[in-house]
């Protein structure tokens, strides 16, 4: 089961990065200054993959099923909402 909750969690990393690089690269604003201050310093891209990288690494080091669970609960909720405020999936 670990295989595919972290496969689920993977890939919606990715598309939220996907996502955000579109957002922000199209006019989006960025509510975290901490984030901002960051794209500003390394580039989105970069940025994006510094930030992800981590969480991976961090569910990865703290591995809980059930925490991972809700993790893609959430994720799944912010591309929903994403889509629904931007009306594209990427």
């Amino acid at each position: 089961m670990i295989t595919l909750m972290m496969s689920v969690f993977l890939g919606m990393q990715i598309i939220d990065c996907l996502q955000t690089s579109w957002i922000v690269n199209n006019g989006g604003i960025v509510q975290s200054q901490t984030v901002l201050k960051m794209y500003h310093q390394f580039g989105v891209g970069l940025s994006l993959a510094l930030i992800k990288g981590a969480l991976v690494i961090g569910v990865l080091l703290a591995w809980s099923e059930p925490v991972t669970f809700v993790l893609c609960l959430l994720y799944a909720m912010k591309i929903g909402h994403n889509v629904y405020a931007t009306g594209e999936l990427i």
